[in-house]
């Protein structure tokens, strides 16, 4: 059992009594009415370390795979951007280009299995269509039913889930992707 060292005791707004280690904190939050810990730097974490850097700097993208296999497609740089690129573990190379150039989109999978959907373009404030990546090119997949930017996904093109999101209101929808259809889990506009 690892043993609190070196803690002091510190106030702040919302976290009176709050107990500090080198890496972790405890305080009561008083607000929602429930304890809090939250740990930094603990025995045993990982490091960061640099790769290699992006062919195409931007911002607004999505990403996913894993540190050996991943990619990122879309963004925005002076203008949305279709543009896919392909991480190996050490450098970035091209791929396939998005069939719409968008940032703020989502997706889940691997580099060689993904899909994206929604997000903004510079004709409309939100798009709904979806896209379907093999490792060299993207297909159209079944398109989002509550189009929207700037939210969560997860999963798998087979298997997925997207969450969250803007239009022109702050959205709760989350919908289930099953590579042919979008099913409605929950949805609060």
């Amino acid at each position: 059992m690892a043993k609190l060292q070196s803690s002091e005791i510190v106030g702040v707004a919302n976290r009176p009594a709050t107990i500090c280690s080198n890496t972790m904190c405890i305080w009561f939050d008083t607000t929602n009415l429930k304890t809090v810990i939250s740990y930094c730097g603990y025995s045993g974490a990982g490091t960061w370390s640099a790769g290699g850097a992006l062919i195409t700097g931007r911002g607004y993208i999505k990403g996913a795979g894993t540190q050996n296999e991943a990619f990122v497609a879309g963004g925005y740089t002076n203008g949305q951007l279709s543009c896919t690129e392909e991480y190996n573990g050490t450098s970035w190379a091209a791929g396939g280009a998005l069939i719409t150039a968008r940032l703020g989109l989502t997706g889940a999978g691997t580099q060689n299995e993904t899909f994206v959907t929604a997000g903004y373009t510079n004709s409309s404030a939100s798009v709904s269509c979806t896209e379907e990546y093999n490792g060299t090119s993207w297909s159209v997949g079944t398109a989002l039913i509550t189009p929207r930017y700037t939210f969560a996904g997860a999963g798998s093109q087979g298997a997925g889930l997207v969450a969250g999101g803007v239009t022109n209101v702050i959205l709760s929808c989350t919908e289930e992707y099953l590579k042919s259809s979008y099913t409605i889990v929950d949805c609060i506009l």
